[in-house]
């Protein structure tokens, strides 16, 4: 029965990436219209912490994109999700992606991980280009570099807190046990080691986030994307969560948070501002 569920579950979670790719092509029309794991249990505590100070001026791009396009409703009424966007972001960076609604932010979310792909424009990606993969070379790049979190948190609702965190481990092909491991590990890491055999609806929203979170860094992407991490939680569940996202900081990882509130961008390091698919200011938070 265990095991029938895991492979519902799973097939869930595909669809949930997918589902929210179609949907928010289709939010960007409307808005804009008006890493084999060798996982050890010390490699959670180990990800070298290669970046320099302050966030900018880092040794490797990892996210490289260049003239970027995407265009909705080609013609008379058409619509720039993203207008002759250029970025680079390096390895240990920890930036915000700003803007309002229809501002062009959630078309360049889907971009970074890999959602949907460019009308024209390079986009690298740990120094491989991304830009024109298929959609299974895609999701592989997705299921190696990035780790999701996104404001609805995507819990499988009968799974517990640990076999949702299990899923994307089982894409890797990892076994039962060291599934399970991992996964403890993660949920241990933001501190939901007592609530593993909870499910979705036995948790509070910002426990329910840090499942989220667990299931994003379980696999050790080099990347985590967070899409309006904080935007369903309370005050004091969005400093738990902001708290966690800092210590991935710390470990190595990029983070990068996708937000329109400001007193969120004022605690990273590097902040990028998007107006109408435009960037229009990238600063670095003194």
């Amino acid at each position: 029965m265990h095991s029938r569920i895991f492979c519902v579950g799973i097939c869930i979670f595909g669809l949930l990436l997918k589902i929210r790719e179609r949907f928010s092509l289709l939010r960007a029309e409307n808005e804009e219209a008006g890493r084999t794991i060798s996982l050890h249990k010390c490699q959670m505590e180990k990800m070298p912490a290669q970046r320099a100070q302050g966030g900018m001026g880092l040794e490797q791009a990892i996210i490289d994109i260049r003239n970027m396009y995407k265009i909705y409703n080609p013609g008379e009424n058409e619509v720039r999700a993203l207008d002759d966007v250029s970025l680079e972001i390096n390895q240990g960076e920890f930036i915000a992606i700003v803007g309002h609604s229809g501002s062009g932010k959630s078309t360049f979310m889907n971009m970074f991980g890999c959602l949907d792909t460019p009308d024209s424009g390079e986009y690298f990606l740990d120094g491989k280009d991304v830009a024109n993969l298929s959609d299974n070379e895609l999701s592989d790049i997705r299921n190696h570099k990035i780790g999701f979190i996104f404001q609805g948190f995507n819990l499988i609702p009968n799974l517990d807190a640990l076999g949702n965190v299990e899923l994307p481990l089982i894409y890797r092909g990892l076994g039962k046990q060291q599934r399970k491991e991992i996964a403890g590990e993660a949920l241990s890491k933001v501190g939901l080691e007592n609530r593993m055999d909870h499910r979705p609806n036995q948790l509070s929203g910002g426990q329910q986030q840090r499942v989220a979170v667990a299931r994003a860094i379980a696999a050790q992407p080099p990347i985590i994307l967070a899409d309006e991490p904080t935007g369903n939680l309370d005050s004091k569940s969005t400093i738990e969560i902001m708290n966690i996202l800092k210590d991935l900081h710390e470990s190595g990882r990029t983070v990068i948070i996708i937000t329109h509130d400001d007193e969120i961008a004022n605690q990273v390091d590097r902040v990028v501002r998007i107006m109408d698919g435009k960037i229009v200011s990238d600063s670095v938070n003194p």
